[in-house]
């Protein structure tokens, strides 16, 4: 129920890249997470299936072991698929556009950890 999508990564994705990910209609489901990933001590990707009844509300998605989070801010994107496998970035004004998809992307920061 808890698989990870990638391992070792030292830092986050690009939204490009996370956006890329979520529009790939083949992405291998066994690898896609259908609960809320919990005690995880190593940086881990996960992709989460929000619809699984499991993941009983997007707000559990921020709680892990690892300490009190501080949000940093948010910036929102808006992405159209592309005729290849890449989305394309469209600008605000396109936002009320069909097949136009809405990315707010959320930044933390460990209180703890004056180095993150």
């Amino acid at each position: 129920m808890l698989p990870v999508y990638a391992l070792g990564k030292r830092k986050g994705i690009t939204t490009d890249a996370a956006v890329k990910l979520l529009l790939n209609t083949s992405i291998n489901k066994d690898r896609v997470a259908k609960a809320v990933p919990t005690s995880v001590s190593k940086n881990a990707l996960f992709v989460v299936d929000l619809k699984a009844p499991h993941v009983q509300n997007l707000k559990a998605l921020l709680a892990d072991d690892l300490g009190v989070w501080k949000g940093t801010g948010t910036k929102t994107f808006y992405y159209k698929k592309g005729s290849r496998q890449s989305p394309i970035k469209v600008p605000e004004s396109m936002r009320e556009d069909t097949g136009v998809y809405r990315c707010t992307r959320s930044f933390y920061r460990n209180i703890a950890r004056k180095s993150c």
